[in-house]
């Protein structure tokens, strides 16, 4: 599953093929204007930080913002952090699927057709599923 292009993700809630209950992503303890890179996958962002293990990697354009002295957003899900793309390489990986429902916040600066595609194989691979615009 990826999530790809110009979109502005504050919270990603997913119901696993692994896991009965939803996953929510808040991206609140990702270091702002880091790749987010596989900090969901036990690993660590580009600044260092490590995240939980929960099989979810991003590629490098997907980068973290945190309401801090540098940045400022509003009416996100959460007060804390929202992920941004800056590229074509922001795509969300999650090697073992979803199954039920995908929801996700996001907004965009600009209109911007399919800004959001989730394909059926990791890196935007495969079969387009779905475009969000």
């Amino acid at each position: 599953m990826n999530i790809l292009r110009h979109a502005v993700i504050a919270t990603a809630a997913l119901s696993t093929a692994l896991a009965a209950q939803a996953l929510t992503l808040d991206f609140d303890n990702v270091s702002s204007f880091a790749s987010i890179n596989d900090f969901y996958n036990g690993g660590a962002d580009s600044a260092g930080a490590v995240g939980p293990a929960l099989g979810i990697g991003f590629g490098g354009d997907a980068l973290g913002l945190q309401n801090d002295f540098a940045t400022y957003f509003s009416k996100a899900p959460t007060a804390t952090g929202v992920m941004t793309v800056v590229g074509p390489d922001a795509t969300l990986n999650l090697a073992q699927g979803f199954s039920g429902m995908l929801g996700l916040y996001y907004a965009s600066s600009e209109a911007v057709s399919g800004g959001v595609q989730v394909w059926s194989r990791l890196g935007a691979t495969g079969t387009l599923l779905t475009g969000l615009v």
